[in-house]
């Protein structure tokens, strides 16, 4: 996160409830992060992006 710009924002997601509630509490005092709980179709709702890391283990088999 120190490597984030300021006017910069991170926006992850995860498909786990419980992982998501421990990321959305390791950003709390971060207003440029957000952790989501939800589908990776979800960030869609955020588009566009000038960066995207996707990292979703076999949700990256089914479906681009």
């Amino acid at each position: 996160m120190s490597a984030l710009h300021p006017d910069s924002t991170l926006i992850t997601i995860k498909s786990d409830r419980q992982l998501a509630k421990l990321v959305q509490q390791l950003f709390a005092d971060k207003s440029n992060a957000r952790a989501l709980q939800g589908d990776w179709r979800d960030l869609l709702t955020y588009a566009p992006f000038d960066l995207l890391f996707a990292d979703g283990g076999k949700a990256k088999l089914t479906e681009p």
